[in-house]
């Protein structure tokens, strides 16, 4: 979990110096030419960013928002005026690199990043599952969102789990040896202990009857295998916020 964000660090902290470096050269045009509102814009814009990538290292949320919207607004602008940019002949490319890191920073994948901080410590995720190959997709995925991830591989061992490490989701198979997933449900939500624990099945079986066995054993939402990456993180996202 700790090289997640510190890559995150490393992304926001170059962009510090990107940022600074464009806006004063911005700036020296503001102050030594003739005014012009195209290239107070420009500053302004970069001083922003340039604020916003510091809170970036930060991991601030609204520093995400003021990098998507901000970069956004110099992509459109610069497409619109590009003989007003002060580097011209980097017109293009800063249009292009604005909606690159606009769109980087508006992912879910990024997003999550931002914002699955619970306290000082990275939100967990207890995957229950008989299939291993399952359990390996689920779990990089899960991780490169910011999440730890816990794994059991019967359901027997998964509220073990969930009793002693108290996740924050679990993610629950419905065909599993001996115990199935629907019981394993039904006995975390019997117990006091785990009864909060939101629960989030992933399962091959997708009919309308299934769904609702599943719902009414307790489960909060509904994931059909195989594994959907974006729909996993957007899932999982919207329970824990």
């Amino acid at each position: 979990m700790k090289r997640i964000v510190y890559d995150l660090r490393i992304i926001g902290a170059c962009l510090v110096v990107l940022y600074l470096v464009i806006f004063f050269t911005h700036l020296h045009y503001v102050l030594t030419a003739e005014f012009s509102l195209h290239r107070f814009l420009f500053a302004a814009a970069y001083a922003a960013l340039a604020a916003g990538a510091i809170g970036v290292v930060l991991t601030k949320e609204w520093a995400r928002l003021a990098l998507v919207y901000v970069n956004i607004f110099l992509a459109v602008y610069i497409a619109i005026f590009p003989k007003e940019y002060v580097l011209e002949t980097a017109s293009l490319s800063n249009a292009l690199m604005a909606l690159v890191l606009a769109l980087f920073f508006n992912q879910s994948e990024t997003r999550a990043r931002f914002v699955q901080k619970k306290g000082s410590a990275w939100r967990s995720i207890l995957v229950v599952d008989d299939d291993e190959t399952v359990i390996k997709i689920v779990r990089p995925i899960l991780m490169s969102s910011g999440f730890s991830v816990l794994s059991a591989s019967t359901g027997e061992e998964g509220l073990q789990i969930a009793r002693q490490q108290r996740p924050d989701l679990i993610i629950l198979d419905v065909i599993m040896p001996k115990m199935k997933g629907r019981e394993v449900c039904q006995k975390l939500k019997d117990d006091a202990e785990t009864q909060h624990i939101p629960v989030v099945f992933l399962t091959a079986k997708d009919s309308n009857d299934e769904i609702q066995a599943e719902m009414e054993a307790g489960a909060i939402a509904h994931l059909t295998k195989p594994v959907n990456a974006k729909e996993l993180i957007e899932t999982v996202s919207k329970i824990l916020n």
